[in-house]
């Protein structure tokens, strides 16, 4: 579907799940997706619902949202890897400009040793400096094509990416959908709080 002229990203993303499945010969699935993944989610279940038997959809919205993940890829494009001896040596520049330990954390993940004995990233960090409006983008999408069937949002309560203001949209456009949250989680909630995201699936899917 044209979205402005363009294919957005995520329906491209959206396409791409639904050729796996005709690859897998798989006629409907419950579909499970979070961050950029459950934006990918949402879209392939407003854009192919034949697809979609149910949805579940952890810490995001359809919405696109105005904050900017930038600083925390050019501080990592700007490190000079060559000079690194040690995970130590990058930690504090990351704690820079992260506050939230997590969050550092996660982004620590990507930085992995090299057969030489050196480190690089192991996530294309020029890919995501271009695409950044991509990432938090997301594509207009007509009321009509609201996803009618069983779906539940499920957010960190120390997160803001379900928050109150994005939540009309989630309605307008998955009108039997249920908004729940897991205490002392963020936006990582899966990592947070492990158990209590798996008791909510296993509700759910009952």
């Amino acid at each position: 579907t044209e979205c402005l002229g363009y294919i957005h990203p995520m329906e491209l993303m959206a396409e791409a799940v639904a050729a796996v499945l005709k690859s897998l010969r798989i006629r409907k699935i419950t579909l499970i997706g979070h961050s950029m993944g459950g934006k990918a989610s949402m879209v392939l279940a407003l854009t192919r619902p034949e697809l979609v038997e149910r949805l579940l959809i952890l810490d995001i919205a359809p919405v696109t949202y105005d904050h900017d993940y930038s600083d925390y890829v050019n501080t990592m494009k700007d490190i000079n890897l060559s000079q690194v001896s040690k995970r130590g040596d990058v930690e504090p520049i990351i704690a820079s400009v992260v506050d939230n330990p997590a969050t550092q954390a996660f982004l620590m993940q990507n930085l992995v040793p090299t057969e030489q004995g050196g480190y690089r990233w192991r996530v294309n960090l020029d890919a995501f400096r271009v695409n950044m409006p991509n990432i938090l983008g997301f594509p207009e999408i007509s009321d009509q094509n609201a996803y009618t069937a069983k779906t539940l949002f499920l957010g960190g309560r120390q997160s803001d990416y379900i928050a109150a203001p994005y939540q009309s949209e989630i309605k307008r456009l998955f009108p039997a959908a249920d908004v729940d949250f897991i205490d002392d989680a963020g936006h990582w909630v899966h990592a947070d709080q492990p158990q209590a995201v798996l008791a909510h699936f296993q509700a759910f899917l009952k």
